[in-house]
């Protein structure tokens, strides 16, 4: 059981370590090394685990032994715990690992038909779809986009209505309240969680982040992640 101690021991100090090599690099910081990792918006999901292995590091340290034996003994799960945030800071997951692929996306172009990819929306319970054009996004459309298109009286709902007509609608800038980003399917998976977290910080949503080959606008399509992927994936 106190082998147990010693590797946890072991391996709180190789994960200190390991932030202050990522994050920190020559720069100082009152704040423990895994306190500052707690306190990163890509690890907020994870602060009560942080914090718990915090306490138990420092009543492993702190306090005297009982007979020759450590007082606590970590539970298994914090070990894989470390294990597992150790790997993910040294091999980092990338955007592409937790996207939807292009191949599995509900896509529409310029040109199809709005109402059987409405219908195919609620079939799947799907709220938004990117619009492409020779393999681009060039807009979205979602459930927003109905309700201010039948408010203006933009455009009847019929079998005759195609995306072209109702294009200004579908914009990326479209919507006052929701934005879409574009980054490379190489680009670290905790970079895609910053740009959610810090546009809900400032009141803003982010709807979708598209995956092109160099996170360019204008690139092809490759990938999407939502917020929802990027937290189940934590």
């Amino acid at each position: 059981m106190d082998d147990r101690a010693e590797l946890f021991l072991k391996k709180y100090k190789e994960l200190e370590s390991v932030v202050k090599t990522v994050f920190l690099g020559c720069r100082s910081d009152e704040r423990s090394p895994i306190l500052y990792l707690s306190h990163l918006p890509e690890y907020r999901s994870r602060r009560a685990e942080l914090d718990l292995c915090r306490e138990v590091r420092n009543l492993l340290t702190h306090n005297p032994m009982i007979d020759g034996r450590y007082a606590v003994v970590p539970d298994g799960m914090l070990l894989s715990f470390l294990d597992r945030t150790i790997k993910e800071l040294t091999d980092p997951p990338r955007a592409i690992d937790s996207a939807v692929v292009r191949e599995r996306i509900l896509c529409r172009t310029e040109n199809d038909p709005v109402m059987p990819a409405l219908r195919k929306m609620r079939e799947n319970f799907y709220s938004q779809i990117p619009i492409l054009r020779g393999g681009a996004v060039v807009g979205v459309f979602s459930e927003d986009t109905v309700i201010s298109c039948l408010l203006d009286g933009a455009a009847p709902f019929g079998d005759e209505l195609i995306f072209s007509d109702i294009s200004g609608y579908l914009a990326l800038d479209a919507s006052p309240t929701v934005s879409y980003r574009f980054v490379s399917p190489e680009t670290p998976l905790s970079d895609v969680a910053r740009i959610f977290d810090e546009s809900t910080d400032k009141g803003e949503r982010v709807g979708m982040v598209f995956l092109t080959e160099k996170g360019e606008e204008s690139g092809r399509l490759l990938g999407i992640l939502t917020a929802w992927d990027v937290v189940s994936d934590k």
